[in-house]
């Protein structure tokens, strides 16, 4: 695998004049190099530096199958890969990116049921290796008080969804561009990393999403009409979802008033779905249709798949609120595993084989009349209480 960090600048608000001047830096490897700067002020689609596009190449080009398709792995909320913290706890190359059974900085050996590498087909579930199939992108997906708080954000999910993620994703955007001439590409994310994800490939060239065979998203937290507006309509794209999950459901909510709760514009796709678009599937696995369907062996794949939306261990200490099982549960391993990697399992099979659509097909059509809400990009607009407490002073915070 081969292992990206992007660490995010500690930029403050758009206010402030050093703002745009703000350098986020992609690091590739393993201990980590830095490959390429980002200028936070900077818009749409950079080329690769010639330190990524080398590390790019090096690892492509080293491959037993360089004919094999590559897997992108985009994690979500809560994650930091930085230099100074890589190692720790938030460290995402030790969790969801980590090998199955090795002991991370002295903690026990990593469960199975929290890596990725066994479903994306780089190992397998004792950890042996498979293929060199797969890139883990870490993105500093977190703050502090301080950091949201200088960005003029009243909560660290704001800074995460609105600043962070669209800055990671120009990031990842670079990196699938010069992927996609190389090879053919798969997208897995989970949660935040949907919204990454989502804005990665709206900066894609025609080119680039060719080579696109199939985006896998997990509890997305990318909004319905985000999603709408560019991936829905760009790729392939096979969505797990479910009402039980509550921790996207606390992120409807997180970014009110800037989409406000209740709203069309605040829905994701992980509660929602897109209903009734081409190229986009909804599996919601607390449908008890499609569980009964799935157990069936009626998949294209001819294997069934025991799904649940409970969860049905303790693997993750927050796994209660639903938001891990798409990958803790023993059932919903083995359905995302085939998503990822049975040639058989792609959108339009399943829907050849006749799957029960999650959610409500004839909702997709609302998120057509309501357009993307800008962020804002004055402290006044994004924290006017805030503003008030420093005086007026929202354009000096640096």
């Amino acid at each position: 695998m081969l292992n990206l960090r992007w660490f995010a600048a500690n930029a403050g608000n758009p206010d402030a004049a050093a703002y745009g001047n703000a350098v986020d830096r992609l690091f590739a490897g393993s201990p980590p190099s830095p490959v390429q700067d980002f200028r936070r002020g900077d818009h749409g689609l950079a080329d690769p530096a010639p330190g990524l596009a080398a590390a790019l190449d090096a690892w492509l080009d080293g491959r037993t199958d360089r004919t094999a398709p590559v897997t992108v792995m985009v994690h979500g909320f809560q994650f930091n890969p930085s230099d100074t913290v890589a190692g720790g706890d938030d460290d995402p190359f030790h969790s969801v990116y980590g090998t199955p059974g090795v002991s991370y900085g002295g903690a026990p050996p990593l469960d199975p049921r929290m890596s990725w590498l066994p479903l994306v087909g780089e190992c397998d579930e004792t950890g042996q290796p498979l293929a060199d199939c797969a890139i883990g992108f870490g993105w500093t997906s977190e703050g502090t008080m301080r950091t949201f708080s200088q960005a003029c954000w009243d909560n660290g999910y704001k800074y995460a969804a609105l600043d962070l993620a669209p800055a990671a994703a120009r990031a990842l955007a670079t990196v699938l561009n010069h992927v996609a001439g190389k090879a053919k590409l798969r997208l897995f994310a989970h949660s935040l990393g949907t919204r990454t994800t989502n804005q990665a490939v709206s900066l894609l060239p025609d080119a680039a999403l060719r080579a696109i065979e199939r985006v896998i998203l997990l509890g997305g937290a990318e909004y319905c009409v985000d999603a709408l507006e560019c991936l829905a309509e760009s790729c392939d794209v096979v969505s797990l979802g479910s009402q039980r999950d509550r921790v996207v459901r606390l992120g409807e909510m997180a970014c009110d008033p800037v989409r406000n709760n209740n709203t069309i514009a605040s829905m994701v796709i992980a509660r929602n779905g897109l209903g009734g678009q081409a190229r986009w599937l909804d599996l919601q696995i607390d449908s008890a249709q499609l569980v009964a369907w799935l157990s069936e062996a009626r998949a294209p794949s001819g294997a069934n798949y025991a799904i649940n939306a409970l969860p049905l261990n303790d693997v993750h200490p927050s796994g209660d609120l639903g938001h891990w099982v798409y990958f803790t549960n023993e059932g919903n391993r083995k359905l995302v595993r085939d998503l990822v990697l049975h040639p058989a399992m792609t959108r339009a099979g399943l829907v050849a084989s006749g799957v029960p659509a999650g959610f409500t097909a004839a909702d997709g059509a609302k998120f057509a009349t309501v357009s993307v809400p800008a962020t804002p990009m004055a402290c006044a607009e994004r924290h006017p209480q805030l503003q008030a407490m420093r005086g007026g002073r929202g354009a000096a915070v640096a």
